[in-house]
């Protein structure tokens, strides 16, 4: 089986093994519906540029998929999480820094076999925005947490619920540190969430933040 380094450190599954231990490749996150079911999201450089892609492990074998491109892609795009609600069924989320050298969220579908852009925009209110991590519930439901920048420079936690097809931004409370950021997520089921990251203080003292959806 042809593999290719993608993912943080080195992951063994089966008999293949990623690492991710040299360039061009910079690292994503993987989602394993099953044991024989994977796929994997990250990006490689390409004259210059990060070019997202994905790899897909199915009954023994990894396969390489180009990941579309947003309508505005600047120099760099960057897939920082996937997940699979099944095989054949997942979601991708990330950043693209655009023309404008503005950090906006990206994601990608997987469905029947093809990935295709989800279009998602800035939340209301930020100049800049990335997505961190994502967990779906379900085919037809998942929930996606990052960053936004507000217009004081500030970053704060962002949360984004995709439901058949459509992305929205729940409500989320912001700790009173000077800035934080959601990093990681799991959703056991539609109605619950738990999402964790950091908050910084005004004098750099990082501190755990959890935030819970329900």
């Amino acid at each position: 089986a042809r593999v290719n380094p993608l993912l943080a450190g080195q992951i063994a599954f089966g008999s293949a093994l990623i690492s991710c231990s040299f360039v061009p490749w910079s690292c994503g996150g993987a989602s394993c519906p099953s044991r024989t079911s994977c796929v994997a999201v990250g990006a490689y450089e390409l004259d210059g540029r990060e070019v997202p892609m994905a790899e897909t492990w199915l009954d023994g074998e990894w396969s390489f998929q180009a990941l579309p491109f947003p309508a505005q892609t600047g120099e760099q795009v960057a897939p920082t999480g996937v997940s699979c609600a099944g095989e054949g069924a997942c979601l991708s989320v990330g950043y693209e820094r655009n023309s404008s050298g503005i950090r906006v969220p990206v994601s990608d579908r997987l469905s029947a076999g093809a990935w295709s852009v989800s279009p998602i925009g800035l939340p209301s209110g930020a100049t800049e925005a990335g997505l961190e991590g994502v967990s779906c519930s379900s085919a037809s439901e998942c929930m996606a947490v990052g960053l936004k920048v507000t217009g004081s420079g500030a970053e704060r936690p962002y949360a984004a619920l995709w439901r058949n097809g459509t992305w929205t931004v729940p409500a989320i409370k912001s700790p009173e540190a000077a800035n934080a950021i959601l990093e990681g997520i799991s959703c056991p089921s539609a109605s619950s969430c738990v999402a964790v990251g950091f908050g910084e203080s005004a004098a750099g003292v990082k501190a755990a933040l959890a935030e819970s959806w329900n």
